[in-house]
């Protein structure tokens, strides 16, 4: 693949998803994040965050960078396996 800001070489990486004692693979989820948690859900998931709904669908984020220029694309085109936070539904 190239660089879609300048043509140069990609090479893979990945985006660390930073929680309590873990480091996770970040995900992409479609549609609006839900701030407002019950306090069931801040129990359950420990504080405040995002609330995670039962059926989303997740997508691993895959992250590539240019060797040249330092462009970051991602690409969100397959679910998530072992190693990720959100796991797929």
């Amino acid at each position: 693949m190239k660089c879609t800001a300048c043509g140069g070489a990609l090479e893979d990486g990945f985006i660390p998803d930073m929680g309590h004692a873990a480091v996770w693979l970040a995900v992409w989820v479609a549609g609006e994040p839900r701030t407002g948690k019950t306090l069931w859900e801040r129990f359950r998931t420990g504080g405040q965050g995002l609330a995670v709904d039962d059926g989303m669908q997740a997508k691993a984020i895959e992250a590539k960078r240019c060797t040249a220029c330092g462009h970051l694309e991602l690409y969100a085109n397959h679910p998530p396996t072992e190693g990720t936070h959100f796991s797929a539904r």
